[in-house]
């Protein structure tokens, strides 16, 4: 188990996947302050997107790097 994980820091699509994933959240944050929306998700909804974004990024690089 410990094993997939420390592969998973070696991939590039990882790092991509989680940069991608965490630039995506931050640009719907400052839209969603544009509008004036920014109440819409809770402090604990981000939270729990930002703990999910690597573990998404994980997931689909397990995916496709095969």
């Amino acid at each position: 188990m410990l094993d997939m994980f420390s592969e998973a820091f070696e991939e590039p699509a990882f790092w991509i996947l989680s940069g991608v994933g965490y630039v995506a959240f931050f640009i719907m944050l400052l839209v969603l302050k544009g509008m004036g929306q920014k109440d819409v998700m809770p402090l604990w909804v981000k939270i729990a997107t930002m703990l999910f974004i690597p573990i998404a990024g994980l997931i689909f690089s397990k995916i496709y790097s095969n």
